[in-house]
């Protein structure tokens, strides 16, 4: 983060210059432009190293993922739920509302200490939703679809290193410096 502001800092620098260097060359531009563009480069190194040894040392808990999903899956889906609650043939805007109701009652309860209040049985419940329990279970099957485009996004990010790394097998052998 205090990386990232002195890049800021650099960039307001620049801005200062442009437009207003009229006489190449000039001290007042060069000494800018000799101070911002090498440190620059050192902070967007820092940066790049900096988030190369998080993801060196990164290690996910498959067993918190899941329980955090399990968690918050229900309110993730609602958005799910109120297009299946509209194309079943309640209105949008009572869908919202109904859904909404539900929602917020469902983290009342969960804020309160009660872990076994289910918004997918409150929906399931609501005699104003026209969605069923088991209707719920097969629109939620797919937790991943929840996450929209993102899949698409990692796996063309992915093939995109792997074709840089295709051409330079050398740049996946880096070793970051020891920070001091």
């Amino acid at each position: 983060s205090g990386l990232h502001l002195i890049l800021k800092g650099h960039l307001t620098m620049a801005a200062g210059l442009a437009g207003t260097q009229w006489n190449e060359g000039d001290v007042s531009c060069s000494v800018v432009r000799r101070t911002m563009l090498p440190d620059a480069f050192f902070a967007a190194d820092g940066m790049v190293e900096t988030a190369i040894e998080v993801l060196t040392d990164f290690g996910p808990y498959e067993a918190m993922i899941d329980a955090e999903l399990a968690r918050n899956l229900p309110f993730l889906a609602t958005t799910k739920l109120l297009v299946a609650a509209v194309k079943a043939g309640l209105g949008r805007e009572e869908a919202h509302e109904r859904i909404k109701h539900q929602a917020v009652a469902a983290a009342r309860s969960r804020l309160s200490g009660n872990q076994d209040e289910s918004l997918f049985n409150m929906i399931a419940d609501d005699p104003l939703i026209p969605l069923t329990g088991p209707e719920i279970d097969v629109l939620i099957s797919e937790p991943l679809g929840f996450t929209g485009t993102a899949t698409a996004q990692v796996a063309a990010f992915v093939a995109r290193v792997e074709a840089l790394l295709a051409t330079n097998p050398d740049a996946a052998a880096y070793k970051p410096r020891p920070v001091l």
